[in-house]
């Protein structure tokens, strides 16, 4: 189900049908951090009161194997007890919901092993997810291992190789698909697919590109994309050899900074001053609610400050942020009728928590994973918008910033898509 079309109430419905019909009464819920408070929250207002007396939910996150954190409805209150994963086992759910799904996506990663490991001694599994494949169909490998292994097995290397042809260096690049038909065979039983179109009529939405053109950073720059090494005004190197590390360090300084072995430099003011040009356009324009995504800490840490300088409030969302305190600022988001900024990192913000109070949304930086970048959209975009949605992208022209939103348009690989065109990294 596309995001923002109802997957958790209907994923609540499911349980609640399977306690009138079987009786079943455990329903454990593995859902990204910034999810957990969106399910108690759909929980208190979906779910009827007699299904909530005999069903116990434990509402967990994908990271937390030791600290289980759970509802308590007789209270209204969160609270978190210890639990080890073995006893999470003996507990015995008979009903796991695998929220976000693609999250399993690589059956060889530990939250993918365990959560296979619970599936095994649960009754009935559901993936929620509106984005099974990021970035190509292998991806459901994972996914479907923990919801029947029946339907692909659980031999990663026959799957792979019955449904790609591979080649390049080892062997590890995958040349193109085959055996689609028969893929969509076996899942088509087990699938159930929900566009936003087929819901509701959602308001128009709109991108647009505002360019950052990089003067004083713009040597340094190009020095990197270049020769893989720059020399800051300390005199320390930063070498960038890999294609994916050089990536990040040009993303990193189209937004004025780079990391090198100690802490960040700054390279640049360039964008972070287009940045208060537009949002200072939009405080005088009584723009009251806006959403600002960014991928670094640093390019937060300007968002925030320069959205208070103009006389927003701000909340600030990442993934340092305790839980307790990421529903916290959300609320207030939601709730407060001061002109507000409220500033993600994609990475934490980019799924599960619902911004719609909001129609201006900035992109400072580009995620590089397409599917973040449309689940960050779909924050502000979905059910419950009533206004037209603006995107704002800052692009830092002749950089990886316009090769990153090329890309995440077109749903390639940029990675992929630089090797095929490097001169687009300038």
């Amino acid at each position: 189900m596309e995001m923002g079309t109802g997957k958790t109430k209907v994923a609540i419905d499911f349980a609640g049908c399977m306690n009138l019909k079987h009786g079943y009464s455990r329903v454990l819920v593995v859902a990204p951090l910034s999810a957990l408070g969106v399910w108690e929250n759909e929980l208190r207002k979906h779910c009827p009161p007699e299904i909530l007396e005999r069903v116990e939910w434990r509402i967990l996150n994908y990271e937390a194997v030791a600290g289980i954190e759970r509802f308590d409805w007789a209270t209204d209150t969160l609270w978190i007890y210890e639990a080890t994963f073995e006893e999470l086992k003996k507990w015995k759910p008979d009903i796991i919901i695998a929220d976000e799904s693609h999250r399993l996506k690589r059956p060889t990663t530990k939250r993918s092993r365990r959560m296979y490991s619970l599936a095994k001694v649960s009754s009935s599994r559901l993936l929620l997810t509106g984005t099974p494949i990021t970035k190509n169909h292998i991806d459901l490998f994972g996914q479907f291992k923990f919801l029947d292994d029946s339907i692909f097995g659980t031999n990663w290397g026959k799957f792979k190789k019955t449904y790609a042809h591979w080649g390049g260096y080892m062997g590890f690049k995958m040349i193109k698909p085959k055996n689609i038909k028969h893929l969509r065979a076996q899942i088509r039983p087990v699938t159930f697919r929900v566009r936003k179109e087929q819901c509701f009529d959602l308001p128009d939405y709109v991108h647009e590109i505002v360019p950052v053109y990089l003067d004083k950073s713009r040597p340094l720059y190009d020095e990197m994309a270049d020769q893989a090494i720059v020399e800051l005004k300390s005199g320390e190197l930063v070498e960038a050899p890999i294609i994916l590390v050089r990536l990040l360090r040009l993303a990193q300084m189209s937004g004025g900074w780079i990391r090198g072995e100690g802490d960040y430099s700054r390279v640049g003011t360039e964008k972070a001053f287009q940045y208060k040009q537009l949002l200072s356009d939009m405080r005088e324009n009584e723009v009251k609610k806006v959403v600002v995504f960014a991928r670094f800490k640093r390019e937060l840490a300007d968002a925030t400050k320069i959205a208070r300088r103009l006389g927003y409030k701000a909340r600030l969302l990442h993934g340092g942020v305790p839980r307790g305190k990421r529903d916290l600022r959300i609320l207030e988001f939601h709730e407060s009728e001061d002109p507000m900024v409220f500033v993600a990192q994609t990475e934490t913000g980019a799924e599960g928590i619902d911004l719609t109070c909001a129609h201006t949304c900035i992109f400072y930086s580009q995620s590089q994973d397409w599917g973040k970048f449309e689940q960050a959209c779909s924050r502000l975009h979905r059910h419950g918008q009533t206004n037209k949605v603006t995107y704002y992208h800052l692009l830092a022209r002749h950089t990886v910033d316009e090769a990153t939103y090329i890309a995440n348009k077109g749903k390639e690989s940029l990675a992929k898509f630089v090797i095929n065109h490097p001169d687009l990294l300038k």
